[in-house]
């Protein structure tokens, strides 16, 4: 008899526990009771046409990313690899909250350090890691202040020496730029417009061609730039060679 009531509390206990985790299931993945209340996104503007890309990529009525669908059933791996293949987003976070029913997207995009045109003509931007990545509100690139360049290489090493390149220029050099030639082999090709008198910004000579070289030793090649703009000699010169920076020459 007492065999028999062990047995009984154990096919009872099994049967208790049963029920509990298909009845939790069932409060997670089917009831009304943890479903999704409020959907956030930080990083992008809710009306701008990359709030409007994400918004689209990641809800509809096929999506399990939608008001008063089970947040048990958000497969939250799956959202993130749709924002994974969106090329201006830098990194993202999908987060949600089981007690307020809320799911958080945020979202860090790409800063870009330079622009250029691919070769079907479309708006192309690096950022400061050679990351190439296009836009859905591209600004107007003629009015725009970020730096346009020309790769006539589009591997990453040509994009990685362009973005160092931009980002080690002071602005006074930047500004004086009318154009920018990185080669496949990444040497640099920059036309400026610099004063007369070596002021480097301030408009006097047109078509001063600066070959860098390479994007290394940068910090030296500008001071270097400086010291020969500063001499009386150079003020006629319409190439300077950096790719010495111990033995530029000057035409």
């Amino acid at each position: 008899m007492a065999q028999l009531t062990k047995r009984f509390r154990r096919i009872l206990t099994a049967t208790l526990l049963i029920l509990l985790v298909a009845g939790a299931a069932y409060t997670l993945g089917w009831s009304k009771a943890l479903v999704i209340k409020e959907i956030s996104y930080s990083g992008v503007s809710a009306g701008s046409p990359e709030g409007m890309l994400i918004k689209n990529s990641l809800e509809g009525a096929q999506s399990e990313l939608a008001l008063n669908k089970p947040l048990a059933r958000l497969n939250i791996a799956a959202l993130a690899n749709k924002l994974n293949n969106i090329d201006w987003i830098s990194r993202d976070e999908i987060s949600r909250n089981w007690f307020s029913g809320k799911v958080t997207i945020r979202i860090s995009k790409r800063v870009p350090v330079a622009q250029f045109r691919d070769p079907s003509g479309a708006a192309k931007f690096i950022d400061q890691s050679g990351m190439e990545f296009g836009l859905p509100s591209a600004p107007d690139l003629a009015a725009s202040s970020i730096p346009a360049i020309t790769l006539n290489g589009a591997n990453l090493p040509a994009r990685v020496a362009a973005a160092r390149f931009i980002s080690a220029m002071p602005a006074s050099i930047l500004e004086s730029m009318t154009s920018l030639v990185i080669s496949e082999n990444q040497t640099i090709e920059m036309n400026s417009s610099i004063g007369e008198v070596g002021e480097v910004g301030k408009v006097g000579k047109v078509g001063l061609l600066i070959n860098w070289g390479s994007a290394t030793d940068l910090q030296n090649k500008v001071g270097v730039l400086n010291k020969l703009l500063a001499m009386p000699e150079n003020k006629k010169a319409t190439q300077i060679d950096l790719t010495s920076v111990t033995s530029p020459v000057v035409k």
